[in-house]
């Protein structure tokens, strides 16, 4: 048995785990059409807007470096990915290359649930800043040799801003980095339903609080309700569901 957890598969499982509790299948894939199918309201859009920044010429990955070359290979894999991704709709595309590029595009990121922020090339900081700056949960993904720009995420989180780093060479993490963006979004959609009396420090147990900080609804729920509902529930009706949802489509 595998004996070690990287902090990236850690995030990665976290992601898919939080979706699939909250959200059902639709964190896995499942489209809106199979959610009105299956019996279930259709979640709102989560839209992430898709940012490359990079610059000709820079010193880092090569003197003769070209961004535009770069960004149809991030694009054609993430369309192959897109399954990974579900109902997520991924909205930009922009390759930002100076500060005033980056102002002007300030005002759509503003408008998404959050940013894949894709980092190109060395001796973009400034601008990479101004994207950090908007507010929006951020996925800033950098391959090896793009330049030295990732250091800066700690600082940043230190300050506040919602960054997580994907600093790696596989372009199959751009699936992961956009499911962990979207969480927040997806979050201040749902409820969480607690059974009985909350646990944990006093802070903790307060439902104002969890919502202040992870945007999800508490509903207290006690165990003497939880016994009733399942007394009015027909068991043949139960008994066809479990089959139906769970029974059949188990793996």
């Amino acid at each position: 048995m595998k004996e070690t957890f990287s902090r990236r598969g850690f995030m990665s499982a976290a992601a898919v785990g939080t979706g699939a509790a909250l959200f059902g299948r639709t964190a896995m894939g499942q489209t809106a059409t199979d959610r009105k199918a299956d019996g279930w309201p259709a979640y709102p859009s989560v839209k992430i807007h898709r940012v490359y920044v990079g610059r000709q010429r820079a010193a880092w990955p090569k003197p003769a470096f070209k961004p535009e070359e770069e960004v149809p290979v991030f694009e054609r894999k993430l369309a192959e990915l897109k399954a990974r991704m579900g109902d997520i709709e991924l909205v930009g595309g922009e390759l930002v290359q100076t500060p005033d590029e980056a102002a002007k595009l300030i005002p759509k990121l503003k408008e998404a649930d959050g940013v894949l922020l894709i980092h190109l090339a060395l001796g973009v900081l400034p601008i990479l800043q101004q994207i950090v700056e908007a507010g929006r949960p951020t996925a800033f993904f950098s391959q090896p040799f793009s330049g030295h720009e990732w250091m800066f995420v700690q600082q940043w989180q230190n300050a506040g801003k919602k960054v997580a780093l994907f600093a790696t060479r596989d372009l199959n993490e751009l699936a992961d980095a956009v499911n962990i963006v979207a969480v927040p979004a997806r979050m201040a959609h749902s409820r969480l339903v607690v059974v009985g009396r909350s646990a944990g420090t006093p802070p903790a147990v307060v439902a104002e609080n969890v919502k202040n900080k992870l945007g999800v609804d508490v509903v207290p729920v006690s165990v003497e309700q939880v016994v009733e509902a399942h007394k009015s529930v027909d068991p043949k009706l139960a008994e066809a569901e479990a089959e139906q949802i769970w029974i059949k489509q188990a793996r």
